[in-house]
């Protein structure tokens, strides 16, 4: 198996179902080289956007595949906080 990298992906969504996002609010912070690292970032952004109940953000990992290339795979328990 390949190297793996982190992203942060989210928004705003349109409701507290968390289901789609509201168009043009999407985000894809990244990568980073480690889960430390992202989780960090992770942290900071959510805390920025706290005050905003249906903004949410997660980590998601990609894992390098030689020959297949690249999938990305929810990150555990898609570790995802309604800020």
């Amino acid at each position: 198996m390949g190297s793996s990298c982190f992203w942060i992906v989210g928004g705003e969504y349109q409701s507290i179902d968390f289901a789609e996002l509201i168009p043009g609010t999407g985000r894809v912070v990244g990568p980073f080289g480690d889960e430390i690292a992202a989780e960090q970032a992770w942290r900071k952004l959510s805390e920025e956007h706290r005050p905003q109940c249906l903004v949410r953000f997660t980590i998601a990992a990609e894992l390098g595949k030689p020959d297949l290339g690249v999938t990305a795979q929810p990150r555990g328990s898609w570790r995802s906080v309604a800020t």
